[in-house]
């Protein structure tokens, strides 16, 4: 059984303590949850570029090790 997961396209740019960084809307909204818990505003705006969502890509790295 493949259990690799797909590199979803950005759909979100989240504006993270660190800087923006463009995601899916799943990974977007699991930011905005831990946002939230440390008690910290996180800004969520559209974006309609080609990028992929870089948790996917970095998730995916992390399986092909």
């Amino acid at each position: 059984m493949d259990d690799a997961k797909q590199i979803e396209k950005s759909a979100v740019r989240v504006h993270w303590a660190t800087g923006p960084v463009l995601a899916c809307i799943s990974h977007a909204n699991a930011l905005v949850i831990i946002g939230a818990a440390l008690g910290t505003h996180v800004h969520v705006e559209p974006y309609d570029g080609d990028e992929p969502c870089i948790n996917c890509v970095n998730e995916a790295k992390k399986h092909d090790r």
